[in-house]
């Protein structure tokens, strides 16, 4: 063979390493052995430069390196298959193969050279990210004492998304509903996707991860976290080339970063990706390509690494491409307990005199407000604090989000101002002007806001390097000098990997409004453009429904806030959306209102007594009914908490819309393509209201018996494995602080839902002193005795110790002359053993449509139980009440 592309297969490879090597080889020689130098000028790419050289191949086919997962390697790999196809060799793999070979001789090289020169390159990685691991990227940092982070994190509470994501990836250890998310357990969870509203508390949780890795002892298995933001994952196809790259570029030169990606950093551990702003990416099908990205190493059953994608919320269905074992969960606003620690940290950490004073006297000035629910976000809290600091007499916070924001820029600027940049300018430009600090402030300004613009209305990778107008006096380069260091000191941009990042997108969108109201009228038409977001009129059929901005909530606040400030008269506007707009436009209303914009006040009591409307109304669709109750409850509204006690009284109300798509004949009718699409249509819809039920029964700050009520209906209307959700939220409740009379609410109706599960032994397969399996039975309302389902086979100690308790049937059992097989359309289930209807069992799930249709898991017997306990097979579970609740009275 030419070009010195072959050679002797050096000592010590592994077994992988020889059979990706050999097959590498063997598929060049089936195309024909194309010269290096042809593979080269072949490779030449669109947008200039070839995608492979001749080092790179005489390593691959030298049997000296195993490629990374990059384009060239696809490509090449593509190119030789296409060659042999055309000399027709038979039997050749794809390329799918050579990737799953790829992929495993770069583990052995991992595991192999583990103390080698790839633990040196973890090492350097290592030490060069823990130098910009600490350095959160709070405002104001450069410039005096801020609270470190650490000292002032909350570990936040976290629910279950809705409704993708229902199953777990393997070896991933899911938080329960309503528990606080520690960093450590979000280090060794597993792969999930993460979202929270503005300012949520995302990219703080992602940064305490990080550093939980880098504190945590490189031990076995132990993964090694790398934050980054998804915009740099969207310039390539391959997943290791970009975190290289983006990693070079943030932490400086890496000798052998791009080798470092290609496999797993030690023996037996993973990578974990931090990602961070998938949101951010304004472009769908950008976002599409980040989540297709890591879709693939995520995959298999001991994949190179675990992905956390952190995002403000999305439509459901972007997320299908991850919704196989990667499941989604939301981070909740603190807390008021929750809000008070944070408060008091900060304020310790200030070095404060009075730091708990301090504390409950901000959360007083912040009930006062009305907008206790907007200083709860981790941002506003953080906001709140450090306008609230000693200098800053003001016994009040600002009452509008937008006033607070810009209390908090303005601030920030005016520290940096006079902490010295002012003299910096002064003695960098003195030689080529006088006054002209004043000049770089306002050009300062105003790139700030073309940058904020940039990043929440294009697809933003990068922000773009401008600089503003250099004045002609002054030299390029010492105006670039000036200009970044007064861009770092406003406190609100951090240059990272060489690009500008605001501390958080919800200042860029702030900051940007401020740029869009240099112009009144393009101002006014995008604050119009919000409002009438809905319907159009058609001219056959219904008007469309409301939809919210696509912008999200967030920014359309500050434009609707910036707009009524400079003039724009929207009351007309906002009449008609709350008259046209349904239940989706009363509800954007209210929680404009509830984030602090500016909102007529009685447009927002009408929207509040539309949606009562909607959470009274029987015909309501459930989600809406219970996304109404939620707005009333977080307004301690006091018509709310009857209502959902009315929708827990009667949760076969809660309707549930299902519309399916017209049948499609298959190979196996339309019939079945239908009832197959309902089914799965309403278990989506059921997810979507047990999530929504969650929101409730995992708040703290919702009343306690509201909390017991969605938590019940959580268990009667969800699907599966929701079902389990609600159980576990109500046995959550039942250990926590409740009132006295919510405890044994949701004590008493804990226990009778348990009864669901329970049911009757009536007969074994095996030897009834030590039975295989477990048959299942319950009485129906005239007294006969079902057979409703069996128990997987049983362990060798569990099936002695439940054959102590049961006793052979006497003759008269009402199975004497049942038939049972092992399945359906299966065989006759032999060696079946009647037993006597004595012993009652707890099992892992609840039965549908009064039996189970799958083997079910033994919890335990239930010795308190008598088989007249056991509901029946048509009994529907209604929710124990108590003395003096007029809605639930003691049956």
């Amino acid at each position: 063979m030419t070009d010195g592309l072959s050679g002797e297969e050096h000592a010590g490879l592994s077994d992988k390493e020889r059979n990706f090597f050999a097959a590498l080889t063997e598929l060049r020689r089936l195309a024909g052995n194309p010269r290096a130098a042809s593979l080269i000028q072949l490779s030449l790419s669109p947008t200039g430069g070839t995608l492979l050289n001749k080092a790179s191949l005489s390593d691959w086919f030298g049997s000296k390196t195993v490629p990374g997962d990059s384009e060239s390697f696809r490509w090449l790999i593509d190119y030789l298959l296409e060659r042999a196809a055309k000399k027709n060799v038979k039997g050749l793999k794809g390329r799918r193969h050579f990737e799953f070979l790829r992929a495993g001789a770069a583990e052995a090289k991992s595991l192999r050279m583990g103390s080698g020169k790839s633990a040196g390159q973890l090492e350097m990685y290592l030490r060069a990210v823990g130098e910009v691991a600490f350095q959160h990227p709070n405002p104001g940092t450069r410039r005096w004492v801020t609270p470190s982070l650490t000292d002032v994190y909350q570990p936040q509470i976290v629910i279950k998304a809705s409704p993708g994501g229902a199953g777990a990836a393997k070896g991933f250890s899911a938080p329960a509903d309503g528990s606080p998310w520690d960093p450590v357990d979000v280090l060794h969870g597993g792969s999930c996707v993460l979202a929270a509203g503005p300012g949520g508390g995302k990219s703080s949780l992602l940064r305490q991860v990080l550093r939980a890795g880098l504190e945590e002892e490189a031990g076995h298995g132990s993964p090694v976290p790398v934050l980054l933001p998804a915009w740099a994952l969207t310039g390539s196809r391959s997943l290791w080339h970009s975190v290289a790259q983006y990693v070079v570029e943030e932490l400086g030169p890496l000798a052998g970063a791009h080798e470092l990606f290609g496999g797993r950093p030690r023996p037996h551990a993973r990578w974990l990706l931090l990602v961070d702003g998938l949101d951010e990416i304004i472009d769908p099908g950008q976002r599409k390509r980040v989540l297709e990205i890591l879709k693939g190493p995520l995959q298999g059953t001991d994949p190179v690494c675990v992905a956390v994608v952190a995002s403000r919320p999305l439509p459901e269905d972007e997320f299908k491409v991850l919704e196989d074992g990667v499941p989604r969960f939301e981070l909740q606003p603190f807390d008021r307990k929750s809000f008070n620690a944070f408060t008091h940290a900060w304020f310790s950490a200030q070095g404060a005199a009075d730091p708990a004073g301090r504390s409950v006297s901000l959360a007083r000035s912040v009930s006062r407000s009305g907008h206790a629910s907007l200083a709860h976000t981790p941002l506003m809290a953080a906001m709140l604090c450090y306008l609230s600091e000693p200098h800053d007499q003001a016994e009040e916070p600002i009452g509008g989000r937008s006033d607070l924001y810009g209390r908090f820029t303005d601030l920030l600027w005016e520290r940096q101002f006079h902490s010295g940049l002012r003299q910096r300018i002064e003695a960098a430009l003195n030689p080529y002007g006088d006054n002209l600090s004043e000049y770089v402030v306002e050009e300062t300004q105003k790139i700030v806001e073309m940058l904020a613009s940039n990043a929440v209305s294009t697809d933003s990778a990068p922000l773009p390097t401008y600089l503003g107008q250099c004045p002609p006096a002054v030299p390029e380069t010492v105006w670039r000098v000036v200009v970044r260091d007064s861009l770092r000191s406003t406190g609100l941009l951090t240059e990272r990997a060489g690009k500008w990042e605001f501390i958080h997108h919800t200042l860029a969108e702030f900051l940007a409004v401020r740029s869009l109201a240099r112009d009144p009228v393009v101002l006014r038409n995008q604050a119009l453009a919000i409002i009438n977001a809905g319907p159009r009129v058609r001219i056959f059929g219904p008007h469309a429904p409301w939809q919210a901005p696509a912008s999200g909530d967030s920014y359309a606040g500050f434009v609707l806030d910036r707009a009524q400030e400079t003039g724009s008269e929207l009351d007309r506007a906002f009449r008609r959306l709350t008259a046209r707009g349904a239940t989706r436009a009363r509800s954007f209303i209210v929680r404009q209102h509830m984030l602090g914009t500016h909102v007529p006040s009685q447009l927002v009591d009408a929207s509040i007594e539309k949606l009562t409307g909607t959470a009274l109304w029987d015909g309501a669709q459930g989600e809406d009914r219970i996304d109404a109750l939620y707005v009333l409850l977080t307004l301690e509204d006091p018509r709310a908490e009857p209502a959902l006690a009315e929708v827990a009284a009667h949760p076969h109300r809660l309707r549930v819309d299902i519309d399916v798509d017209p049948p499609i004949d298959t190979e196996f009718g339309p019939v079945h393509e239908a009832a197959s699409s309902m089914m799965i249509k309403e278990m989506w819809e059921r997810k979507a209201l047990v999530t929504a039920l969650s929101r409730i029964a995992h708040n703290p700050d919702m009343p306690d018996k509201a909390r017991v009520y969605a938590a019940w209906t959580m268990v009667i209307k969800g699907w599966d494995e929701d079902e389990q959700r609600g159980l576990d939220a109500l046995e959550a409740l039942t250990r926590s602080g409740l009132d006295a009379p919510a405890h044994r609410l949701a004590v008493l109706n804990l226990a009778a839902l348990r009864l669901r599960n329970t049911a009757i032994i009536g007969a074994v397969t095996g030897l009834p002193t030590s039975p295989d399996t477990v048959l299942l039975g319950r009485f129906d309302a005239s007294g006969r005795f079902r057979w409703v389902g069996r128990i997987s086979p049983l362990g060798d100690a569990a099936g002695r110790e439940l054959g102590a308790l049961l006793a052979p049937a006497n003759t008269g059992h009402p199975w004497d002359r049942k038939m049972f097989r092992s399945g359906w359309k299966r065989q006759p289930l032999h060696g079946v053993a009647r037993v006597e209807l004595a012993v009652v069992v707890e099992v892992d799930s609840a039965p549908t449509y009064g039996r189970w249709s799958e083997p079910v898991g033994l919890l335990r017997v239930r010795h308190d139980l008598t088989p007249s306990d056991v509901p029946s097979t048509d009994e529907i579970p209604s929710l124990i009440g108590l003395e003096g609740d007029p809605a639930h009275p003691t049956p």
